[in-house]
């Protein structure tokens, strides 16, 4: 966090955080956002601390979750989605289009979106344009 403060990154990604309360309130306040996992929903002491707003599922585990009931492959979110989302009380749905507003975010925030395959970029594009 020392480093961020010192050199501030717009929309920096902390993967599979597993911070403690005090070091995830400093990230919070530097702006980050935060990668999670089927572990980091597990065993993170401060995963409640952080905005659903700058949450985003981690999607790029070799294996996809591990210990998902679902086939493991990449990109397989359904498992941190219904968890995070229960943890939050909304829908899986409604968790799902909030993390794609967040990457919306991100993304604009970063001026990055051009980077993006075009289909994900017509997919953040809904995300971002719905209510």
């Amino acid at each position: 966090m020392d480093e961020f403060a010192r050199t501030p990154i717009t929309g920096a990604v902390l993967h599979r955080w597993l911070g403690d309360r005090t070091t995830t309130s400093r990230a919070l306040d530097l702006g980050t956002y935060f990668s999670i996992n089927a572990a980091t929903v597990r065993r993170s002491e401060a995963l409640d601390l952080v905005p659903t707003d700058r949450l985003l599922p981690e999607t790029d585990h070799p294996d996809g979750n591990r210990s998902g009931a679902r086939p493991r492959q990449p990109g397989n979110v359904d498992d941190i989605e219904s968890s995070l989302a229960e943890k939050r009380g909304l829908s899986a749905a409604e968790f799902r289009l909030q993390t794609w507003k967040n990457l919306a975010s991100l993304t604009t925030d970063t001026n990055t979106k051009q980077l993006l395959p075009v289909r994900i970029a017509a997919i953040i594009d809904a995300a971002a344009s719905s209510v």
